[in-house]
């Protein structure tokens, strides 16, 4: 095979990747955005949330504190995971939405902030 013929070739394999083959995935290319099928939320959204804590100088005046030992058994547990460093929170439960709406925890003679992030 010929030099010129060689370049070529790999020319094509390289820019085939480029071009975007079409994948199993989007094969019903052919649907309206009205169709009734049935759609999927996208992979991001079925994420678990993930608790960390940092330690606060002060809570607001008008923040609800919470005392580390009037938490949930399982509360606690995320809230000391967390302390280490993150602690990955349960899709199927509703641990997001006891830390959302838990801002402050005080424990040890100290006041700790909650964060809860999602992807």
């Amino acid at each position: 095979m010929s030099l010129s013929r060689f370049i070529l070739l790999v020319a094509v394999v390289v820019l085939a990747g480029c071009v975007g083959a079409p994948v199993a995935d989007d094969a019903d290319t052919t649907s309206s955005p009205t169709s009734s099928a049935t759609t999927q939320s996208p992979a991001y959204m079925d994420c678990n949330a993930s608790l960390h804590v940092s330690p606060a100088e002060q809570a607001p005046d008008d923040a609800t504190v919470v005392a580390f030992e009037d938490l949930p058994a399982d509360r606690q547990s995320e809230f000391e995971q967390a302390r280490e460093g993150y602690a990955m929170l349960p899709g199927e439960s509703d641990a997001a939405n006891f830390w959302f709406e838990t801002r402050y925890v005080s424990m040890d003679g100290g006041t700790f902030s909650t964060t809860l992030t999602t992807c």
